[in-house]
């Protein structure tokens, strides 16, 4: 489910505590897009991620993940990012022709 997310009572607590694994955008056009790092009132807070692949391409939303556990990726090595971006490009491609997301025309 959507929630707001804030950053100063959010997202900086995180990443102080080492526990923000990763922000990224989502949109349209950019699909998924891995977030390198976010600025707020002079502080940049600089984000790992487990693939250096990412897009330059523009985005309408953001969201994040927070999480104690210390590793940002799964058991496969990519992150929750890549994860998204892979499962919805293939259900654009036809590869879950019963998925919910799929309408037929």
């Amino acid at each position: 489910s959507e929630s707001q997310i804030w950053v100063k009572k959010d997202l900086l607590p995180a990443y102080e505590k080492g526990e923000l694994r990763e922000v990224f955008c989502v949109g349209t056009g950019a699909l998924v897009v891995p977030v390198k790092a976010l600025s707020f009132q002079q502080q940049t807070m600089v984000l790992q991620h487990s693939s250096s692949s990412s897009s330059s391409s523009s985005s309408s939303s953001s969201s994040s993940s927070s999480n104690s556990s210390s590793s940002s990726s799964s058991s496969s090595g990519r992150s929750f990012a890549e994860q998204i971006k892979e499962d919805i490009l293939d259900i654009q491609m036809g590869h879950y022709p019963n998925h919910p997301f799929v309408v037929e025309c």
